[in-house]
């Protein structure tokens, strides 16, 4: 993920976050889980009158 991050010229403002939604006693397989990194807002786009 901050590979294709940087790759984008996209930057990350924190670490990663982890989002789990369901509990431990869930199957593996039926688990929702996340992983959430704070970006910069974007710069607004120069222009060239």
């Amino acid at each position: 993920l901050r590979a294709a991050l940087e790759r984008d010229g996209i930057d990350a403002v924190d670490d990663p976050v982890s989002a789990v939604y369901n509990g431990p006693w869930t199957l593996p397989f039926l688990r929702r889980n996340e992983v959430l990194i704070r970006v910069a807002p974007p710069q607004p786009a120069a222009a060239n009158d």
